[in-house]
């Protein structure tokens, strides 16, 4: 509230000042503005340029004109007031009652003139004594301090080296000084010379007398750091003075070797005998005030003052306060070096208050020195003074059976919809759950497979495990012969199976895992089947699997598939409504064209087929889009059993490996927005190759009702299907089936179907339409935008559908290959030869270099077959003798020859060092910059400064960062206040190039708003720019060294005097590189003056450096990653 009505005052000040100057005319007698500073200083101000100087810094603002306005400024805000008028015949006049004066002439409506009221009897002199008043001249410079060469008598302290700072009006000494020097204007002989130096709190740091002359330096300069105030004061022989002062902003240490500090401890302290003399306390008494508390501890820690016993005057000794409620006061906390705003100081899981039960010590969190924490053994019943409690082995070698907390595991993975809800349990060393966490997995090649059950989950444990460590996952919709398998990504990235059992009673399979790493649940059946392996070969196959399962056919020629339909007819349609001999002839001509595309393509699909079963299946996605309203009812029996015959041709006959899903919709208008929605298969949205009989049993299942007038909200069920969570490397398809018109409103905000048409084309995505003969011209646009055709819903529409399924098998029947490895299944634009020049995903290198082998070698897939053969209770031997295959055709691969960014980390693969890693060679994604500037951490007396850490992505990423993350800088503004959100894990996704920061933040904050910020400091540099004296520190980090980052983020989240930012980057930044950076110094303690000195001494630091870093190869974000916006700000910090 003071900081409000301070602003609030100094603008009425500013106004009423600025009026008295548009009142004066060009022959004003109005000359000066006189201000009386905080401390008793004068100083004066021309008021023709104060007048310039405010108008400057309102188009300007702080630009170089500004100067002498922001000194006067600064002066009001620092409680300073304006208390003369400067008149060139009466001298100083009363500001405050020319202020009133003008006030009243301006609720009078009257026009004010300065002129004449100061030669009334009514203007009211000066009466205060003012002694030594000094000039402040255009430039914001004292006395003439900064150049107003033309004055005849005045001083100037030459300011070069130093870096203004218009805002606070001082100087910035970042570089080691060994004088100053100055020079003296003046009609009259000089009489005496003298200078003055003081730290900001007035003590006198040097002074003397210098020989009058023109040309004067000050040798041996000291400083101490933070502000240090010098005057220079001439006086000629008619013993007339004028000064010069300028404030100077030290943050280099070494300018306070001149000083000749004491830095001895007499009274062992902390507090070293110059800070003593500093703060005012007694160097030879440790605790001047006698409240219990050391100097040291008041002032670095505590934040007390050591001159009073009760600083907050609440009646109880600073010693006996208890600031962090956690039973121990203050001086217990002293006593036993502990922090009074920590309840737990050294973060070991043990309270402080246990600590001191348990004779542990509260500032190491590993008192025995074991590598467990004190609080880890205690839990687990060790004794946390000892290294072997039991006399014979290491406490951090012994294993314990533990169960891991769910607390540990990622919400979404143990949600009550999950289809693998994973578990860890067994022998491991330390606490299980200290250290361990179960995350959903980020790993590119499994979430774009389909096979994958449920989400493949990260283990991370700073654990060893023992033999028995088992990790698990409940498979609520797994049958006793289902082919779910567990695997595991290996150091080449390739997913490999690994051993696991299922009980059927829990429903749960599991395996024994011995490290870290990514573990998931397969449905083998169906990869397996993908990949063109038939697991129903040979006898002993049970029929509950075999049921739920379409064999793999080798592709028929066009005469073996028109012979198998003409023995097995598509379905005849249902309904009598209109007969094949009522269609009108534009359907004819339409059935016409389909049945010539069909015919057509034939010759060639048996061709491009067989050219393409040496290795890969083809890849679609289809969507059914279901009108399935009440005027439906005659067709939806129709409708569902040529839907299930097309799904049979497609998968048998043209043994493409197609993933399906349903999309029903009604009217939204009326049936409410869950009318449309997606027929789940369990939680996901798509059914696979081995299930197209509970795929078929569904659409046989399907029943309509509902809707209102004769159009429905087809647009709305379009743009659902659209929004799927479709592979990238497939083919995709819809066909709409509806017997009714659309009507335009939707939840999505699309405004036409033309529009609509745009998206699916967007997105590729062919779109067919069976509907009535009317809706034909409806439907036109949708169908021929998009490459579909069209059908005729009360007509026999099974040609069609075979038609559609031709198209579908010849497009997507050709040039598939199969990835090594990761077993993607990929299609080229041209087969793969030596001299080829095709580049199939127009990466700038050909697909053949990006393919290692392109003659493909033979994958031998016996441990995934036979694993999946037992978990179905299937017999090895039987598969065999039936002529089971084993081994299929694959191709090892330096990059996706179909991904330009193989994986998809933000950086095309033609420029990237290492195209099948994310990040770049050697393992880099990113690049960690530490950052220091200022004088100390900024609650300390005067002082500020800040230190944080800024990470530049160099790839596509996810993150979880523990912290009060800041969006925009309103959020930053605000940061006082008592805020909703808390400190809480922030998944960040993260574009290449992008830059985010990490800081300790703040002294001033309410405690439960202390701790770890992310991008705070960005916000605040895309606003304010750059501090000019930061320094920095780069190193290039790899996924590990990430993720260790991020979890660090939550292990420091704390802030106090002594754990201030910079004691907070200090760690983060050590504990990730093993490195022994100190934020430490002069003052004994961390604090950002400190920290950026010794950066100073590292090579590669530096100065003012933007945020952004840049990678350490010459590669550059390609496509999908861009700056996402962060490019302007790059450009702002720059």
């Amino acid at each position: 509230m003071e900081k409000f009505k301070t602003k609030w005052l100094l603008r009425a000040i500013l106004g009423v000042v600025f009026l008295l100057l548009c009142t004066s005319s060009v022959n004003a007698e109005l000359k000066t503005f006189l201000v009386r500073s905080i401390d008793g200083s004068y100083y004066e101000y021309n008021s023709a340029d104060l007048n310039n100087s405010y108008l400057s810094n309102q188009l300007n603002p702080g630009g170089s004109g500004s100067k002498m306005y922001l000194h006067f400024e600064n002066q009001l805000s620092s409680k300073g007031k304006v208390i003369g008028l400067g008149d060139t015949v009466k001298g100083y006049m009363d500001y405050p009652q020319t202020a009133m004066m003008l006030l009243k002439y301006q609720m009078w409506g009257k026009s004010f003139d300065i002129n004449a009221y100061f030669a009334s009897s009514e203007g009211v002199k000066l009466t205060e004594a003012v002694t030594n008043v000094k000039v402040v001249d255009k430039n914001g410079n004292v006395g003439g301090g900064g150049g107003d060469d033309d004055a005849s008598f005045a001083v100037k302290i030459k300011t070069d080296g130093f870096i203004y700072d218009a805002a606070t009006n001082t100087y910035l000494c970042d570089s080691k000084i060994d004088s100053i020097s100055g020079t003296v204007a003046s009609e009259n002989p000089m009489k005496d010379l003298s200078y003055k130096l003081t730290d900001d709190k007035g003590n006198v740091l040097k002074e003397g007398s210098l020989s009058p002359a023109k040309s004067w330096t000050i040798n041996d300069v000291g400083l101490f750091f933070g502000k240090n105030t010098l005057n220079v004061t001439a006086k000629d022989n008619s013993s007339v003075s004028v000064s010069s002062e300028i404030v100077i902003n030290n943050i280099n240490m070494e300018n306070m070797e001149s000083l000749k500090l004491d830095v001895n401890d007499n009274d062992k302290d902390g507090l070293l005998n110059y800070l003593e003399n500093y703060y005012g306390t007694d160097i030879n008494k440790a605790d001047t005030d006698g409240d219990g508390l050391n100097d040291g501890f008041e002032i670095v820690i505590s934040n007390t003052d050591p001159l009073k016993k009760d600083t907050d005057g609440n009646g109880v000794e600073d010693g006996n306060e208890d600031f962090d409620a956690d039973g121990l006061n203050n001086k217990s906390e002293q006593d036993n070096s502990g922090d009074p705003y920590l309840t737990d100081t050294d973060m070991d899981d043990l309270a402080d208050a246990d600590e001191v039960k348990y004779k542990t010590k509260l500032d190491n969190y590993d008192t025995d020195g074991d590598s467990l924490k004190d609080g880890e053994e205690v839990t687990m019943g060790l004794d946390p003074l000892k290294q072997k409690t039991d006399g014979v082995t290491l406490d951090n070698e012994r294993t314990f059976e533990q169960i891991l907390s769910t607390e540990n595991i990622e919400p979404v993975l143990i949600a009550d919809d999950s289809p693998a809800k994973p578990s860890l349990s067994g022998g491991a060393t330390g606490n299980l759950n200290t250290g361990t966490s179960i995350s959903v997995s980020n790993n590119d090649v499994l979430t774009e497979n389909r096979t994958i059950v449920g989400e493949p989950v990260e283990v991370a444990s700073a654990s060893d495990f023992g033999a028995d460590m088992k990790l698990s996952f409940q498979v609520p919709y797994a049958t006793p012969d289902s082919g779910e398998i567990m695997g595991t990504i290996n150091d080449a990235g390739e997913i490999v199976p690994i051993d696991s059992s299922y009980d059927s009673a829990s429903q749960t399979i599991s395996t024994n895992i011995s490290e870290n790493g990514t573990y998931f649940v397969m449905d083998g059946y169906a990869f397996l089947t993908g990949l063109g392996i038939d697991l129903d070969v040979g006898s002993g196959i049970s029929s509950s699997v075999s049921s739920e399962s379409t064999p793999v056919v080798e592709p028929k020629t066009p005469e073996e598939i028109e012979k198998s339909q003409s023995n097995d007819p598509l379905v005849k349609p249902q309904s009598n409504k209109i007969s094949v001999n009522s269609v009108t002839d534009a359907t004819q001509t339409e059935i016409t064209d389909i049945t010539e595309i069909t015919s057509k393509t034939d010759s060639s699909l048996s061709e491009s087929l067989s050219a393409s079963s040496t290795s890969g299946k083809g890849q679609a996605e289809i969507v059914f889009v279901l009108d399935t309203t009440g005027s439906m009812g005659d067709e939806i029996s129709n409708v569902a059993l040529n839907l299930n015959r097309f799904v049979d041709i497609l998968t048998k006959d043209y043994n493409i490996n197609a993933s399906f899903s349903i999309v029903n919709y009604r009217d939204i208008t009326c049936d409410g927005y869950d009318s449309t929605h997606v027929i789940k298969n369990n939680v996901s949205n798509w059914f696979n190759n081995s299930e197209i009989t509970k795929l078929k049993n569904t659409i046989s299942s399907i029943t309509v009702d509902g809707g209102g007038d004769e159009s429905e909200t087809t647009i709305d069920g379009l743009e659902m299907a659209r929004q799927l969570d479709y592979s990238s490397t497939t083919k995709k398809y819809m066909i709409l089936l509806t017997d009714a018109d659309f009507k335009s409103e939707n939840r999505y905000g699309i405004g036409s179907m033309d529009e609509m048409i745009s998206k699916l084309n967007a997105d590729n995505i062919s779109t067919s339409v069976i509907t009535s003969s009317y809706g034909q011209e409806t439907y036109r646009k949708l169908y021929e935008g998009t490459g579909g055709v069209y059908g005729n819903i009360y007509d026999d529409f099974s040609s069609v559908l075979e038609g559609i399924a031709k198209s579908i098998g010849k497009e997507v029947g050709t040039n598939w290959i199969t990835l090594d490895g990761t077993y993607e299944t990929v299609q080229l634009k041209a087969p793969l030869t030596a001299g080829s020049t095709t580049d199939s995903d127009s990466d700038g290198v050909p697909d053949n270099k990006e393919i290692a082998n392109i003659s493909g070698i033979q994958r031998d897939l016996t441990p995934t077959i036979r694993a999946t053969l037992t978990r179905m209770n299937k017999n090895w031997e039987t598969y065999l003798a039936a002529g089971g295959k084993t081994k299929i055709t694959t191709y090892p691969y330096k990059s996706n020859p179909t991904n330009g960014d193989t994986e998809a980390d933000g950086i095309n693969d033609n420029e990237d060092t290492a195209p099948k890693t994310k990040g770049l060679k050697d393992g880099i994604v990113g690049a960690l910059k530490i950052c220091s500037y200022g004088v100390g951490p900024s609650s300390f007396g005067a002082l500020s400064g800040h230190a944080f850490l800024a990470y530049t992505s160099f790839v596509n990423d996810t993150t979880s960062l523990y912290g009060i993350k800041v969006d925009t800088y309103d959020d930053r503004a605000k940061e006082g206040d008592i805020r909703k959100n808390r400190a809480v894990w922030n998944h960040i996704s993260l574009t290449s190039d992008q830059v985010l920061t990490i800081g300790g933040w703040a002294g001033w904050l309410p405690d439960e708003l202390k701790g770890t910020w992310i991008n705070n400091e960005l916000m605040l540099f895309e606003k304010s720019g750059l501090p000019s004296d930061q320094r920095s520190l780069t190193h290039y980090v790899t996924q590990d060294e990430f993720d260790k980052i991020a979890s660090l983020t939550k292990d420091h989240c704390k802030w106090t005097e002594l754990y201030n930012c910079s004691a907070f980057a200090e760690d983060i930044w050590n504990e990730t590189f093993k490195d022994n950076l100190s934020a430490k110094g002069y003052l004994m303690f961390s604090n950002p003056a400190s920290l950026s000195n010794n950066i100073e001494k590292r090579d590669g630091y530096k100065i003012a450096d933007p945020l952004h870093a840049e990678r350490p190869y010459s590669s550059s974000p390609g496509g999908g990653g861009g700056g996402g916006g962060w490019n302007i700000l790059n450009s702002e910090v720059n």
